[in-house]
């Protein structure tokens, strides 16, 4: 019996250090994610149209740095539409690190408001499955990653396929 939990032990304590900060990430998360996003638009008569549907994407590849650090290093771009008409969406492109079952980014490359940089954003791609769902723990990034008032928080996107 005590041999049994020992091997255990010994296990779960293997699958925690190899899932931690420094393990690289699994070849599964890389590809293009998507979601089909009802939106409103301009038709061509002035009228606003909300039957619209876009296709909104992540996009998870492996950093092309060439810092030594960056093999464990991802690039990551998203974007999500709310209101074509009223040109509100969401964007963000930048680096991510891969630690326990989830992509935690860094600061974006372009955020669509610089002045509105909250230091304490900390934006995460949480993985299940073929499903990624978009992390932001009190809505800290969404000013300067958003053009309205949406939240970015819990909008998830389905694999497509694979990266290249």
């Amino acid at each position: 019996m005590a041999g049994t939990f020992r091997r255990f032990a010994c296990s779960a304590a293997l699958l925690l250090l190899a899932s931690g900060p420094n393990a690289e990430p699994p070849e599964s998360i890389l590809g293009i994610y998507t979601r089909q996003t009802p939106t409103c638009g301009a038709s061509g008569e002035g009228r606003r149209d909300c039957g619209l549907v876009f296709e909104d994407q992540v996009e998870v590849t492996v950093s092309n740095s060439l810092e030594e650090s960056s093999a464990k290093d991802l690039f990551v771009s998203l974007g999500v539409h709310f209101d074509l008409g009223k040109n509100e969406f969401c964007t963000f492109r930048g680096h991510g690190a891969w630690a326990n079952g989830g992509v935690t980014l860094g600061d974006a490359e372009n955020p669509v408001k610089p002045e509105l940089v909250d230091p304490a954003c900390r934006l995460a791609l949480i993985f299940s499955g073929r499903t990624v769902r978009v992390s932001d723990p009190g809505h800290k990034c969404r000013a300067s990653l958003c053009t309205g008032p949406q939240r970015l928080d819990g909008v998830s996107y389905t694999k497509r396929g694979i990266a290249k």
